[in-house]
C-alpha cells in the first residue's frame, strides 16, 4: 500500500518529470531522516513507477562514529532488499572544509552510478533545505538565479523531496516506525547554514513570518521560472553577439553588447564565461560588469578578471580568454598535392586536393613560385588582397576582420615564395603569375 506522503512524492516526480519508465535510481542515503524517507518513498513508488532502486553511501570519515551511519544504512538496505554500494574517504578528517566532503560526495555518487549501471541519482533535499540555500545565498548577495535555490534537476541528478517538509518527513518516518541517524555536526554554529537553521530563520518565523519555508519556496519556484526565460534571451543575445569561439576563447561583437538591454548583456557574457569555463560556479556579478566596462572602451590591454580568464578589447571585438602559451613560430612547406595538419594553428590546409570539406574556407590563385610555404605572422607582413588595387598591411586586415590580437600569430600564412598569397578565412591575394593553385583550410581535430 503507498502512503499518502509517498502519494505527494509520485505526484511531484510525475509533475517534474524527474524519472522516466524503466530508469535505475540511485539512491543517496546518508541515513539521516530525510535519505532514508527517500529511500522508503521510492522503494514504495518502484512498481508504480516501473523504476529500479539502488542506494549508494559515502563514508566521510569526518566524525569518529560514523561507520555506525554506513552499519544502519547496509542494515536498512539489507531488509528492503536494495542493493547498496558503501564508500569512503581517505582524505577527509574533522577539520575538512564542506566543499571538500561534497566534492568527494559526488565524485562517489557519480562513480557508484556508473558502476551500478544507474541513469540517475536521487538524492533528499527537501523544502527546507532548498529555502535556508535561498536565504543564505540571498544574505551573500545573489541575484535571480541564487534566490532560485534548489533545482528540481541538475544533470543527472533529481530532488524528489524538494516540496517535502522535514516535519512531513519526520512524521513518516514516525508511521513507519523506521529510526534514523542524526549527525551532530548538524548542531554546529560553526557552518553558515546550520546558523541560520537554527537561530537565524526561528527568529525569523518567531518575529515576522511563521510561514518562511513556504515564502522562500515561493520565491524560488517565480525566481526559476523568471531566471530560464532570462537565460533563453541572453543565450539569443550571446549568440547574436558571437564572434568567434573556441577551446580557449570567447569572443564577443563589443558594439552589440553595448546596445543590449544590460540584464541581456550580463547574460550573453555569462553565457561566454560558462563556455569557456564549462561551469559558472564562483563567476561573480564583479567579473561580469568588468567584462561589460571593457566592451565600453575603444580598445583595452588584456587584464585578469579571476578563474584564469583575460579580458580584452581590440578593433571592436571583446575577448574573454583563458591564458595560452605563446606559439613558437611556425615554416612549414607545403606539398604539390595533399594536406598538411598545423598544430600550432590548429587548421589543415590541403593543396591541388580532392575530397576537401564543404565547410572549409577555399581559394584559387595564380602563382609565380612553386615553393608554397605556411608560416605564422610577423609583424610587418604586407600582401596585395585581391580588388584593392595595392598592398595592405596584414596587422589592418586583422584590425578591420576584428580578429582577436591573441589569435593572430594561430593563423597560418599561405606563401608562394616570399609573396603572401592566402589568408585562411580572411583574404586571398591578386594573382602573380600563370600556374594555378588550389588552395582549402578548415579547423583541424589535432
Amino acid at each position: 500500500m503507498i502512503t499518502p506522503f509517498s502519494q505527494r512524492v509520485q505526484s511531484d516526480i510525475e509533475r517534474h518529470k524527474l524519472f522516466e519508465t524503466g530508469d535505475r535510481i540511485l539512491a543517496a542515503v546518508s541515513g539521516g531522516a530525510d535519505s532514508t524517507a527517500l529511500l522508503l518513498a521510492l522503494q514504495e513508488l518502484a512498481g508504480e513507477l516501473d523504476v529500479e532502486i539502488r542506494a549508494a553511501h559515502f563514508d566521510h570519515r569526518m566524525r569518529s562514529d560514523s561507520g555506525a551511519d554506513a552499519d544502519f544504512v547496509d542494515d536498512l538496505c539489507a531488509r528492503l532488499g536494495v542493493p547498496l554500494q558503501i564508500g569512503a574517504s581517505d582524505k577527509l578528517d574533522s577539520s575538512s572544509s564542506e566543499d571538500d566532503a561534497r566534492k568527494e560526495r559526488l565524485a562517489f555518487l557519480e562513480s557508484a552510478a556508473k558502476a551500478m549501471d544507474c541513469s540517475v541519482i536521487a538524492t533528499g533535499h527537501t523544502a527546507d533545505d532548498r529555502a535556508e540555500t535561498v536565504l543564505l545565498n540571498i544574505v551573500r548577495g545573489a541575484g535571480l538565479r541564487g534566490a532560485r535555490g534548489m533545482d528540481w534537476r541538475r544533470g543527472q541528478y533529481r530532488r524528489a523531496l524538494l516540496r517535502r517538509t522535514r516535519r512531513e518527513i519526520v512524521s513518516f518516518l514516525h508511521a513507519h516506525g523506521q529510526a534514523w541517524r542524526e549527525d551532530l555536526s548538524n548542531t554546529s554554529p560553526r557552518y553558515a547554514r546550520n546558523l541560520l537553521r537554527l537561530e537565524v530563520m526561528p527568529l525569523i518565523r518567531k518575529q515576522i513570518n511563521p510561514a518562511l519555508t513556504t515564502s522562500l519556496c515561493r520565491l524560488a519556484d517565480v525566481a526559476s521560472l523568471e531566471d530560464d526565460l532570462l537565460a533563453e534571451f541572453g543565450q539569443k543575445a550571446y549568440e547574436s553577439a558571437l564572434v568567434e569561439a573556441c577551446e580557449h576563447l570567447r569572443a564577443l561583437d563589443a558594439s552589440r553588447l553595448s546596445t543590449e538591454r544590460p540584464a541581456l548583456a550580463r547574460r550573453a557574457v555569462r553565457c561566454a564565461l560558462e563556455g569557456l569555463l564549462g561551469h559558472t560556479r564562483d563567476v561573480s556579478l564583479e567579473m561580469v560588469d568588468r567584462c561589460l566596462a571593457a566592451a565600453q572602451r575603444p580598445e583595452s590591454p588584456p587584464e585578469d578578471i579571476g578563474l584564469g580568464v583575460s579580458v580584452s578589447v581590440d578593433a571592436g571585438v571583446l575577448a574573454l580568454s583563458l591564458a595560452l602559451p605563446e606559439p613558437e613560430p611556425f615554416d612549414y612547406p607545403l606539398p604539390g598535392a595533399g594536406s598538411l595538419d598545423i598544430r600550432e594553428a590548429q587548421i589543415t590546409l590541403f593543396v591541388n586536393a580532392e575530397d576537401v570539406p564543404d565547410s572549409a574556407w577555399k581559394a584559387q590563385v595564380r602563382v609565380a613560385d612553386d615553393n608554397l610555404r605556411a608560416r605564422s605572422w610577423r609583424p610587418g607582413d604586407r600582401m596585395r588582397p585581391r580588388g584593392l588595387g595595392g598592398t595592405k598591411k596584414l596587422q589592418d586586415l586583422f584590425v578591420d576582420a576584428k580578429v582577436p590580437a591573441e589569435q593572430r600569430r594561430r593563423i597560418p600564412i599561405v606563401c608562394a615564395g616570399e609573396t603572401i598569397v592566402w589568408v585562411p578565412g580572411l583574404c586571398v591575394a591578386e594573382d602573380s603569375g600563370s600556374r594555378p593553385v588550389q588552395l582549402a583550410a578548415i579547423e583541424a581535430q589535432l
